[in-house]
């Protein structure tokens, strides 16, 4: 089509200019305002109830129960998922005091951390407390705090 283009490009630009304008514009359509569509037209409006059909849970297997149709009228409450909480990957293995602040060494498989409270490590933990015995750190994903214990 390209070649067509350029090889009769200046007949067809002298042809579209010797259009009358007629042939250039959009076409329209011309409405009558007075016309309006009525029952006697025939055309019928109906109205329709609207189509209650129980969920169907489409992901599930056939080992699992139908969940029960929301539509009904009863008394659905939720409950929150229990997050299983995993266990803390650090070992503890020592404290440094350093001017007053104390540092506590973590290790988490070959990783060591060097933490003080308020330190955020490991992408997901920060420590927000510590004590003799334990160290309080946050699971910051899941919004819980987990105690590591040494000492004793």
């Amino acid at each position: 089509m390209s070649a067509w283009l350029a090889w009769n490009g200046s007949d067809v630009e002298e042809n579209v200019a010797k259009m009358p304008d007629k042939h250039l514009k959009a076409p329209t359509i011309n409405i009558n305002h007075a016309t309006k569509l009525t029952a006697d037209s025939g055309f019928k409006l109906i109205q329709r109830e609207p189509a209650i059909r129980p969920f169907v849970d489409l992901f599930a297997t056939e080992a699992e129960e139908p969940v029960e149709d929301l539509n009904e009228d009863k008394d659905n409450t939720i409950e929150p998922i229990a997050h299983e909480v995993p266990p803390l990957p650090f070992k503890f293995l020592g404290m440094f005091w350093e001017g007053g602040d104390v540092k506590y060494f973590l290790q988490a498989g070959e990783v060591m951390y060097a933490i003080k409270v308020g330190d955020t490590f490991a992408q997901q933990y920060k420590l927000i407390d510590a004590d003799s015995r334990k160290l309080t750190l946050m699971n910051l994903p899941l919004n819980i705090t987990q105690d590591l214990l040494y000492g004793e």
